[in-house]
């Protein structure tokens, strides 16, 4: 209300989108949303981030709206982000761009995080992939280790009874995290 009162429009957008972050984490006591939800409140961590990092970064969505109603463990799409700001656009000079990617093909739907920041090493993201289908990773003692990924692709094998998976992969100065479900 102050912020309203003083007319400060930046801080009471960002007010009003860290509270739906925060009510959507704390009111979601079920193991299951859909992409519509997950979409929402990724747009309210990503208005949050890009007034954090000014004129840094860059956001785009590509969404199929079709996909909207799919149903799919809550959470899935914000550490992904949340890894390709920490690791890839914070980590660069430039301007970077993140894109939320979300399609289908005949056999599977697609929800993809790209940054092109290229700062993500081929043999990082091999190490990454192989922790991530192991079923009890090496706990390692840096703030890298991993575990929101793990977590991610956990709650995918789970939720859609080993039909999905997390991957993270290059094509050229892109880094894409990509979960992958079976229709």
């Amino acid at each position: 209300m102050l912020a309203m009162q003083n007319d400060d429009t930046e801080t009471e957008d960002i007010v009003y989108s860290f509270s739906r972050l925060m009510r959507y984490s704390l009111n979601h006591p079920s193991e299951q949303s859909s992409l519509l939800k997950e979409v929402e409140v990724n747009r309210h961590y990503m208005k949050i981030q890009q007034l954090r990092l000014d004129d840094r970064m860059d956001f785009l969505e590509a969404v199929d709206q079709d996909l909207m109603d799919l149903h799919c463990p809550p959470f899935i799409i914000q550490p992904l982000l949340e890894n390709a700001i920490v690791h890839g656009n914070s980590q660069s000079l430039s301007k970077c761009t993140l894109q939320l990617k979300i399609y289908q093909t005949d056999k599977h739907y697609f929800i993809q995080i790209i940054d092109n920041a290229d700062v993500a090493a081929e043999e990082k993201l091999a190490q990454i992939n192989a922790g991530l289908n192991q079923e009890r990773p090496k706990i390692s003692e840096t703030a890298e280790n991993g575990f929101a990924l793990k977590n991610v692709a956990d709650r995918l094998m789970l939720f859609y009874h080993g039909h999905a998976g997390l991957q993270l992969y290059k094509t050229g100065v892109y880094t894409i995290s990509e979960i992958k479900i079976e229709k």
